[in-house]
């Protein structure tokens, strides 16, 4: 493990600068990386009127989701062996949502009557009692996949589990998209 680890962080040092951030209706903003340390900062700032969305990077194909764009911005400090581990090395493209959203907003969604029920921790449980309005569709792999509105003044997930999801529209609404196995989230 010890040298091809520490190669990928060495060649992390690429990632600094400025990127375009694509999104449904072409360039909605940009990401700034910076370097603290061991740590990279992704500082994203969308377009006025942007709504909720996931930033993804992408090097050679491989996607990682970066953060959640809330209020037209993001801040996040992600560590090297995290860049490192996901492959990468540098970024050849940001998204201001999963490109993959459209194929996925397809699946078979349901009514989800107690979201609550789909956690194993009971503290992450205990306050998804009283979300209303909630999808869910069963995918590979034994994933569960959650779909939670987006409404203004009624409960939401914890802030630890709503970091998680991925922004999507489905029948005209937003949604925070969360893929669970056994009970956890899956990043």
């Amino acid at each position: 493990m010890g040298g091809d680890f520490f190669v990928g962080v060495r060649k992390l040092n690429d990632i600094c600068g400025e990127y375009a951030v694509s999104g449904a209706s072409g360039t909605e903003g940009k990401l700034t990386v910076t370097r603290e340390g061991m740590f990279y900062v992704f500082e994203a700032e969308m377009e006025p009127g942007c709504e909720p969305a996931a930033l993804y990077v992408e090097c050679g194909g491989r996607r990682m989701k970066a953060g959640s764009i809330l209020a037209g911005r993001m801040k996040k400090r992600l560590s090297a062996k995290t860049l490192a581990e996901a492959g990468i090395e540098r970024i050849d493209a940001v998204f201001a949502a999963d490109p993959d959203a459209e194929r996925e907003a397809a699946g078979k969604w349901r009514l989800c009557e107690d979201p609550s029920a789909l956690f194993s921790d009971p503290d992450t449980a205990e306050s998804c009692r009283g979300v209303s309005g909630a999808l869910v569709s069963e995918a590979e792999g034994g994933v569960t996949r959650l779909a939670v509105p987006l409404e203004f003044g009624k409960p939401f997930l914890p802030l630890s589990v709503f970091s998680l999801g991925t922004w999507t529209r489905l029948n005209g609404r937003g949604y925070l998209v969360f893929a669970l196995r056994d009970g956890r989230p899956v990043v």
